[in-house]
């Protein structure tokens, strides 16, 4: 009877045990999955929108004579710069007040007044209409694909004339070496208009000679605003030429006039002085007092001779001259330069002299004569910084 009960027990048990470890799987989501399931999942069909992203000018010009039309046109892009082909409004109006008879298609010439037009392969375009002289600023604008504004402004220069203002910029410090004696130097000519913008590019331009009868200088080719020099530089409203002369008329003034819609400006330049080289000499080598002669002064003459590298004679350097003894004295026409010291000379056709003044008791008698100065004398180009140095004896045999 006891081993009956302990089976039944036991049997129990066990019920009790495999019923608490039954899951409900009712309860809670179904994790469940099959590759059944994963075959079945694929894009909606759907049609993927046109992102506009930005709008820009192209090929418009926005520095314009009065009284004249120009096309604008804006490009609608999207994120990725490409051109998009939507219907979409596009919006032109002035930001600023327009000059008198400025205006859009003939129909807009107030501040905030709107002109709508619909792209074309991505493209909206509009045309501006000049009056007055005076600046503006026009807007182009759309919206993009979060609907937000998109803009771009740009300011508009009407002008009267294209060129009311020139200025002809001196000859560079140096020239090229063109052969045969010649030099050549670039002139350049600075264009502007009458509200202080460069004038347009590409507008033809004449240089030429002030006196035409010069034969040692010529202007070499005709130029146009924007073009550009030997060098390769060009410039917004900048015209450029060049002048070939003949060394030996380096540091001349010669006169050149520039002449362009109307517009004519004369200027004098200064040639410059190419690579020259220096050398000085003196006259006499020895400067002496002689036995039984009085205490006069004693003058000598310091010649320096100037030319360029390719040997031509050089008029109207400015050369300064020092000495550690004795001193300078005024060296007359046409060496001394007119409210300079007496120690600052010029060159004519190659040669510049200034006088050298001893006195006789920077070098006095002595038991054992002759006393013999060393006298040191310097010639500076002080254009260039070039230096020649010579050195004079003075001697004294009392």
């Amino acid at each position: 009877m006891r081993n009956l009960f302990m089976i039944l027990f036991l049997n129990a048990v066990a019920a009790l045990t495999a019923a608490s470890l039954v899951i409900d799987r009712t309860e809670g989501p179904d994790l469940a999955c099959d590759t059944a399931d994963i075959q079945e999942l694929t894009f909606t069909d759907s049609t993927v929108g046109v992102n506009i992203a930005s709008i820009e000018y192209f090929e418009s010009e926005f520095q314009l004579l009065s009284n004249s039309s120009t096309t604008l046109k804006a490009a609608v892009l999207d994120q990725f710069g490409n051109l998009v082909d939507t219907d979409q409004d596009v919006i032109f109006l002035f930001v600023w007040d327009p000059t008198n008879g400025t205006n859009i298609n003939g129909e807009i010439d107030e501040q905030f007044e709107t002109l709508t037009v619909t792209p074309v392969n991505g493209i909206a375009s509009a045309t501006l209409n000049t009056g007055d002289p005076g600046l503006t600023s026009i807007s182009v604008r759309t919206t993009d694909y979060l609907g937000s504004t998109i803009e771009e402004n740009r300011i508009v220069t009407i002008f009267s004339t294209p060129i009311s203002t020139v200025g002809l910029v001196d000859a560079p410090f140096s020239g090229t070496n063109a052969g045969a004696g010649n030099w050549r130097v670039t002139i350049s000519a600075i264009c502007s208009n009458d509200l202080g913008m460069a004038s347009p590019k590409d507008m033809p331009c004449v240089f030429s000679l002030v006196d035409p009868t010069i034969d040692w200088a010529n202007i070499t080719g005709e130029g146009y605003i924007g073009n550009t020099n030997v060098e390769g530089q060009s410039y917004t409203g900048v015209a450029f030429t060049d002048l070939v002369y003949h060394g030996s008329h380096s540091l001349e003034q010669i006169g050149i006039q520039f002449v362009a819609d109307g517009t004519t400006d004369v200027e004098y330049v200064e040639l410059p002085l190419n690579e020259p080289a220096i050398s000085i000499s003196l006259n006499p080598a020895n400067l002496v007092w002689s036995s039984g002669t009085g205490e006069d002064d004693l003058i000598g003459e310091v010649l320096v001779h100037v030319q360029d590298s390719q040997g031509n004679p050089v008029t109207g350097a400015v050369i300064n001259l020092m000495s550690s003894r004795g001193e300078f004295i005024e060296a007359g026409e046409p060496y001394q330069i007119e409210g300079e010291p007496d120690n600052v000379i010029q060159s004519v056709e190659g040669v510049a002299i200034g006088l050298i003044c001893m006195h006789w008791y920077e070098c006095p008698p002595v038991d054992n004569p002759p006393n013999q100065l060393n006298v040191d004398i310097t010639a500076v180009l002080g254009s260039h910084q070039l230096t020649a140095t010579t050195t004079l004896i003075v001697l004294n045999y009392n």
